[in-house]
């Protein structure tokens, strides 16, 4: 209790304390809103490897291996009516090697997502979601000095069909952020002739947001249509002083590195029902099992986000679900088992410049898990307070750390089991692209 007092504590002085809202010429990101949007992408990736070795007594050994080989689909639909995400994806794998025995292996994972809000009333909205996974792998292992063939078969089904409601709406501001860091650029270097208003910034912001999600095969003829888009909009507005090297270099540096980070706006409320289907099925030469569970899911969050300042944003969260299973082992009776589990999160961020981010953190979950019989019990409780900070050197050279204390307590049936205890890390990252 006494931790959850202290957590809320924080929050609350961490808010009023960032209750004033700082413009850009009466221009308010929160006020910002991206047009509407249709984007598609396919990505294809293909890893091959394989080998071959002898040895002196004459023996050979080789192997093949096709992993990784992914095709994924996505489409994003963004209006002020309807937000909506597909993407779908299949991942093959295969893999043959022999030695004294031989060893074929075939993996195939896919999967279909489909999340969609529509709105009504203003900010009203129906949730209609949909989820399957699906996994599949085969082995075969041929043993040639005492013959005998060995298959293992696994299969393992996810579908998650959900329905909820809600209230509210996040909106992405990044772009908007962008814009004011254009403008903030041409200003220190004597480039405008005038100033912008915060309708106009507004509209300068949404033409951004425009160009970046239009569909190109080549990213050096997208990157000069954006340039060029932008600047004959700068020049038929008239807010131009000259158009020389400053405005050129402030120009491509701010669109390289004014959106390195993500800057949200708005509140969201929402409910949702989500009935659960899983099964497992094992099938070995001899033996063989399934194990399946079905449930419901019902679950609430909250999730609000505002930039404070230009530079400062929060962002809280709270979540609680409660689901209810059915659980078939393939050699036991079903079962029944409840399971609630609520999580608690607030993030700080400030953005010094363009390139560098400093964040704090903290973290609250619960989870639990009880059968119906009262035989089996579970918890687990976690709390998290750490800061982190990025820095993006060049495009090629980019530092990232963190440090944090993590506090972990975990009981089966009323006895601690494994860490409960807390503990102190960091982590340091230096990223650089030689090419």
């Amino acid at each position: 209790m006494k931790r959850f007092s202290l957590y809320f504590s924080l929050l609350i002085l961490v808010i009023s304390q960032l209750s004033a809202q700082n413009d850009y010429n009466g221009f308010d990101l929160s006020k910002y809103y991206t047009p509407d949007i249709k984007r598609n992408s396919l990505e294809f990736q293909f890893n091959m490897n394989g080998s071959a070795t002898n040895y002196r007594d004459t023996t050979t050994a080789s192997s093949f291996n096709l992993q990784g080989t992914q095709l994924n689909f996505s489409n994003l639909l963004n209006t002020r009516k309807k937000i909506s995400t597909f993407q779908t994806g299949i991942d093959v794998g295969l893999g043959y090697s022999k030695f004294t025995d031989k060893n074929f292996s075939f993996s195939n994972s896919d999967y279909v997502r489909w999340f969609n809000k529509l709105y009504y009333s203003g900010k009203h909205f129906f949730i209609y979601n949909a989820t399957v996974n699906y996994y599949g792998n085969y082995q075969k292992i041929t043993k040639t000095q005492i013959p005998d063939i060995t298959t293992y078969k696994t299969s393992e089904v996810n579908v998650i069909p959900e329905i909820g409601w809600g209230i509210g709406r996040i909106e992405r501001v990044e772009d908007a952020r962008q814009a004011i860091y254009i403008l903030d650029e041409f200003k220190k270097n004597n480039v405008l002739k005038r100033e912008m208003d915060k309708e106009e910034i507004f509209e300068f912001a949404q033409l951004i947001s425009t160009v970046k999600n239009k569909r190109f095969l080549d990213s050096r003829l997208h990157r000069i249509d954006e340039i060029s888009t932008l600047d004959n909009y700068l020049k038929n507005k008239g807010v131009l002083n000259n158009v020389d090297a400053p405005y050129f270099t402030s120009l491509y540096d701010m669109w390289d590195y004014g959106a390195l980070f993500n800057r949200s706006s708005g509140l969201e409320l929402s409910f949702k029902v989500s009935p659960t289907y899983y099964c497992k099925a094992y099938d070995e030469t001899n033996s063989d099992f399934q194990t399946k569970y079905f449930g419901v899911i019902s679950s609430a969050s909250f999730n609000y986000s505002k930039p404070v300042k230009l530079n400062w944003q929060h962002d809280f969260s709270a979540k609680a679900n409660f689901g209810i299973y059915d659980i078939i082992p393939g050699y036991n009776d079903a079962e029944l088992y409840y399971i609630p589990s609520a999580e608690l999160s607030y993030q700080l961020n400030y953005y010094p410049t363009t390139r560098s981010s400093l964040y704090a953190q903290t973290r609250y979950n619960f989870n639990s898990q009880q059968s119906s019989d009262v035989t089996s019990k579970y918890l687990s409780q976690q709390f998290l307070l750490g800061a982190g900070a990025n820095y993006y050197v060049s495009q090629n050279v980019r530092l990232s750390g963190y440090a944090g204390i993590n506090s972990k307590m975990n009981k089966v049936n009323n006895f601690f089991y494994g860490e409960n205890n807390s503990y102190i890390y960091f982590n340091f990252s230096l990223k650089y692209m030689f090419f």
